[in-house]
């Protein structure tokens, strides 16, 4: 559907997913970046890629100190950007992108005749 930036409903999906796992490898120094749709051609392939998602962030929250997730630092983004970022600010940057997107999703639901009544609260799948 034209006018959401992703427009369908699995790249919605895939795109809220790819950009956590993106910034939580930023987090880690690492540059998790796939410029390419890896074809999750299901649900099933969703929930599994979200299930490897939330896995690789809790673990980032759970080897964090509150020292590490609240201090600036200087960190590698896309493009070789090298950025002061607070990594607290980045995984709740994640959550509000979510938002938005699921914002989207449920309008594409709407226009499509299929309206949203529940199940859009995070987690998302």
């Amino acid at each position: 559907m034209e006018g959401f930036g992703y427009p369908t409903l699995r790249l919605q999906l895939y795109h809220i997913l790819g950009a956590q796992g993106y910034w939580i490898g930023v987090l880690q120094g690492r540059m998790d970046a796939d410029e390419n749709d890896p074809l999750y051609p299901s649900i099933e392939s969703l929930e599994r890629y979200h299930e490897q998602i939330l896995k690789m962030t809790e673990e980032y929250l759970q080897g964090a100190s509150v020292e590490e997730v609240s201090t600036p630092r200087k960190m590698m983004t896309w493009q070789n950007i090298e950025r002061t970022l607070i990594p607290a600010q980045v995984v709740m940057r994640t959550v509000t992108h979510l938002y938005q997107h699921q914002g989207q999703i449920m309008a594409i639901c709407r226009l499509l005749g299929k309206p949203v009544d529940r199940g859009m609260d995070y987690p998302i799948i």
